[in-house]
């Protein structure tokens, strides 16, 4: 998760002047575009804004999350888990998945429509046969091991102090994993 965080926030919430960004790249090319093509890049150009404002709220979350926790230890990250009047900055997989959603669909704006593969073929289509990626495969393994999703049958003392500190949208995606992995909810 947090290599991904890196990754995307790197290609979309960098704002400094020399740093390669989408936009960087896309501003790049325009420069190269022919003039009778120039007025279809720009229409391209706005569709990859990331202006709709679920989106630029989990990028800048996200790039908070990088810039606060990954990329720098800052006095607010230990602030926060210290002091419970600050609210934590916590960003999950679905959050990252509509970054990486929205970066993909800037880069398959960019083809013009003209056919690629970003994946290997065996993650094709992967609902239809039930295969499942390499990257889901070992976020569900790290999920269905993590002890904290078997707390309340192996240590129920612990579970109810854990408990008192998890918010509703904790337990709600808690509940999803214990049911994905045939656990009753809590």
């Amino acid at each position: 998760m947090y290599m991904s965080i890196l990754s995307i926030t790197r290609l979309v919430a960098d704002d400094s002047s020399d740093v390669y960004t989408i936009t960087t790249f896309q501003q790049n090319l325009l420069k190269l575009v022919k003039p009778e093509y120039e007025a279809a890049y720009r229409e391209r150009l706005r569709e990859n804004r990331f202006s709709d404002p679920q989106i630029r709220g989990i990028r800048d979350k996200a790039k908070d999350f990088r810039n606060k926790r990954l990329a720098h230890l800052t006095q607010d990250f230990f602030r926060e888990a210290y002091d419970e009047t600050i609210k934590r900055t916590r960003i999950y997989f679905p959050e990252i998945k509509a970054l990486l959603e929205k970066l993909n669909s800037c880069f398959s704006n960019l083809a013009f429509g003209r056919e690629y593969i970003m994946l290997p073929s065996c993650y094709w289509d992967n609902k239809s046969t039930g295969y499942k990626s390499d990257i889901e495969e070992i976020l569900d393994s790290i999920a269905k091991n993590s002890h904290i999703l078997s707390l309340p049958e192996t240590s129920p003392k612990r579970w109810q102090i854990v408990l008192t500190t998890l918010t509703q949208d904790d337990l709600i995606r808690l509940n999803q994993y214990r049911k994905k992995f045939g656990m009753p909810e809590v």
